[in-house]
């Protein structure tokens, strides 16, 4: 298991801006996929500038086990004329984006995650550590 404790979250997350940042990128908002990603959605919009941010409550997990995905956002909304980042904590096995990418629209998109696991269908725009092994869990230290 890797642990990431929060003074980790905040220095990854600048590393993370840092590499958004030299690609010159204007988003108008950041969509991020909740429970606990709040808290490093907070660390990116800071260093971006970016003052709007929506939350899709959407989640693919029970405790360490992947299950169905459940869409629970109440206030669905399209982001046809947005240029959106979408945040979230890690790419395991990409089928949460997908969903998104698949029932949510987007003028423009990139997708910025600070873990990659080796087995994901797809690379993300933006990643901070690629490569976790597919039965490597990972956990930040808020969600305990």
């Amino acid at each position: 298991m890797i642990i990431v404790k929060h003074n980790e979250i905040k220095y990854k997350c600048k590393e993370l801006v840092n590499r958004i940042e030299k690609d010159c990128k204007n988003y108008d908002l950041i969509v991020c996929i909740t429970n606990w990603w709040l808290i490093p959605t907070y660390y990116i919009a800071k260093h971006l500038k970016i003052n709007s941010v929506e939350c899709l409550n959407i989640n693919s997990y029970k405790d360490t086990i992947q299950w169905e995905i459940i869409d629970n956002t109440v206030f669905k909304k399209d982001f046809s004329d947005k240029r959106v980042l979408l945040v979230d904590d890690l790419v395991d096995s990409w089928e949460t984006i997908q969903y998104i990418l698949d029932n949510y629209k987007f003028k423009e998109i990139d997708i910025a995650v600070l873990f990659h696991k080796n087995w994901s269908k797809i690379e993300p725009n933006y990643c901070h550590t690629y490569n976790i092994r597919k039965e490597e869990w990972i956990e930040f230290s808020y969600e305990s």
